[in-house]
């Protein structure tokens, strides 16, 4: 089974930062590097995910902070693949979270990128590591520390600290959500991220250890994820 969600980090990345403009330049991603997880991304893996869901398609690819979808930092105004990666342009919010991104980058505290993804095509005929050929892309983060065994992920590892009853709970939430109806589109792209990030810490959980569920009218659209994305 696909995993649900990935993270992938870079350290730098950076190429320009115009506090007049309130735009940031750099890179979500390197090619041809491989990983801590022994994994390379390759030249046009981005290629079908930017052009369905990038600034030219249906928009739904986002800027983040730390992969947390509650802090949308900024919309990305350019998403291409060239020479060296997955190259992007985004103008930073004027909220609260595009305000304080904006001032670390300037002052050198924001400088590695990441992106949350979920590979659909890979090649691990290599005997020392894997190549991704395919990503669909959710979003791209501007990271405090990459993603590493020693550095996981802010946004991330604050949920899969919470109890398997508390996870039950924030993916139900989250569900019942994304029923509503006259939600924006890019609210309604920050549930999917967390529902994928909630369905995949699950999906780990469930490889050391039982996860009880009674069903109750209440949970049934949780339960419906369950079965449908992680338990078959």
């Amino acid at each position: 089974m696909k995993e649900f969600y990935q993270v992938k980090s870079i350290e730098g990345g950076i190429k320009d930062v115009d506090m007049s403009k309130r735009t940031v330049s750099g890179y979500f991603s390197r090619f041809n590097n491989v990983d801590s997880d022994n994994d390379m991304i390759k030249s046009g893996a981005f290629m079908k995910s930017v052009a369905e869901s990038g600034p030219n398609g249906s928009d739904r690819i986002k800027h983040l902070k730390n992969h947390n979808p509650s802090q949308m930092i900024g919309k990305i105004i350019e998403l291409n693949e060239d020479g060296q990666g997955l190259f992007f342009t985004s103008v930073l919010s004027s909220n609260s979270h595009g305000k304080d991104a904006l001032i670390e980058y300037q002052e050198g505290l924001l400088t590695e990128h990441s992106i949350g993804f979920q590979t659909m095509q890979e090649d691990n005929q290599k005997e020392d590591y894997n190549i991704i050929t395919e990503i669909k892309l959710w979003e791209g983060s501007s990271v405090t520390w990459g993603a590493n065994e020693l550095t996981p992920v802010v946004g991330i590892k604050s949920l899969a600290d919470l109890s398997n009853d508390d996870l039950l709970k924030e993916l139900d939430y989250v569900v019942k959500v994304s029923k509503l109806g006259e939600l924006s589109d890019e609210y309604l792209s920050s549930i999917e991220i967390k529902i994928n990030q909630l369905k995949q810490i699950l999906s780990k959980k469930l490889e050391s250890e039982p996860i009880v569920i009674t069903p109750t009218p209440d949970n049934k659209e949780v339960i419906n994820y369950l079965r449908n994305g992680i338990l078959n």
